[in-house]
């Protein structure tokens, strides 16, 4: 007497292998349908993209520029300290298409010219030192937040 027995994939002795073959192929095909229609798709919608900047900050800027063109550069530097204390979070260009925010900006610019950076620290290191005193002896986060906007730069 003989017996009948599917075998659904080579070597898959349950008879279920074909099953989960066509499972997965369906699987696949989904996954593959979707991400072609994400990768189609991506470019088809345009979206406004609204900048968190600020004219203020920026005209402080020029105007920084414009006193440290004239040899002022405490007075530059107070302008640009001005930009962290107000507007820290506004996004100030950098290039054509690249944006910072005002408190890495401020940094660049203090980083890339040494007679302003020390224009900068002789103004603003004895306000610095102070709030680090008063940080190291108050346990509110008022006292850190102070060193952080003033000594970051």
């Amino acid at each position: 007497m003989h017996t009948r027995r599917d075998v659904g994939v080579a070597g898959d002795s349950d008879g279920r292998g074909a099953a989960r073959w066509r499972g997965r192929a369906w699987s696949g095909a989904v996954c593959l349908v979707f991400a072609v229609l994400l990768l189609a798709g991506s470019g088809a919608h345009a979206a406004a993209v609204y900048l968190e900047d600020s004219p203020a900050a920026k005209e402080l800027a020029d105007e920084a520029e414009r006193l440290l063109a004239e040899g002022r550069a405490g007075e530059a530097a107070q302008r640009l300290h001005r930009i962290i204390e107000e507007y820290p979070e506004k996004l100030m260009p950098r290039g054509e298409d690249l944006y910072l925010d005002a408190r890495l900006w401020v940094r660049d610019r203090l980083a890339s010219d040494a007679a302003l950076q020390r224009a900068y620290r002789g103004r603003f290191a004895g306000e610095a030192e102070r709030a680090f005193g008063d940080a190291r002896t108050t346990d509110g986060p008022g006292g850190e937040a102070r060193v952080r906007a003033v000594w970051e730069t």
